[in-house]
């Protein structure tokens, strides 16, 4: 094919077109196979910094043409999805496991825990009949108890109206009581002696007879007696 064709010119209205009216028009060669070639794989391998230095998987695809292979680079972009569902993936896995640990631990636990909680719930009633025993044979001792206080009361009632009755049926016999005649105060003196003239002393400074018989070193029987019958005297 040569570089130099023959195109033709708009003819002018009312006349044909003629060989004249064509111009010559210049074509640019193309390329030879080997630079297209280059060309392509320059443009395709021209990659950012920052992903080369990112995990990146090439794969060396055939063209239809015949070429030369081209190398496709994937980035961490189109990896972004196939990442997250490992993760996601993972995430479940580990959750499941611990889930099913969790659970085969409850069952376990639940049983272990039966027997003990069956014998908790026998000692529990047992103990609960030994108490309801306990309280009926209480409650029985006190009726018992109740019913025999009863009895003991009729008694006594019936024993005091008898000798009530015995009382009023007979007659009670008159007893005359004559006065008794005061002594002088200096004959009660002289006749108690010097013994007496102490405990009055000291009964008259306000001393009780406790006090009086450890100051006297007398019993106390005797000193009260002493005072009793001073007072009798002054009646």
């Amino acid at each position: 094919m040569d570089d130099t064709s023959q195109v033709q010119g708009p003819p002018a209205p009312g006349e044909e077109p003629t060989h004249a009216d064509f111009k010559p028009v210049t074509l640019a060669p193309s390329p030879p196979p080997s630079e297209s070639v280059e060309q392509s794989q320059s443009t395709q391998m021209k990659v950012p910094d920052f992903v080369r230095d990112l995990p990146i998987e090439h794969q060396a695809v055939q063209q239809q043409s015949g070429q030369q292979p081209v190398a496709v680079v994937t980035t961490w972009r189109e990896q972004l999805p196939t990442a997250s569902l490992a993760i996601v993936l993972g995430t479940a896995l580990v959750a499941w496991s611990i889930w099913q640990r969790r659970k085969i631990a409850k069952k376990s636990a639940a049983r272990l825990a039966a027997p003990v909680k069956s014998a908790a719930s026998t000692e529990e009633q047992q103990l609960h009949r030994d108490m309801t025993e306990l309280t009926e044979r209480l409650v029985h001792q006190l009726d018992v108890r109740t019913a025999r206080m009863e009895k003991m009361l009729e008694q006594a009632d019936e024993r005091i109206a008898t000798l009530e009755n015995l009382l009023a049926a007979k007659p009670q016999p008159t007893v005359e009581v004559k006065p008794r005649q005061a002594a002088p105060m200096a004959s009660l003196d002289t006749s108690a002696g010097s013994s007496h003239r102490d405990v009055y002393a000291l009964a008259d400074e306000g001393l009780t007879p406790v006090q009086i018989a450890q100051r006297l070193s007398k019993p106390t029987g005797q000193v009260e007696l002493i005072l009793n019958l001073r007072k009798a005297s002054l009646v």
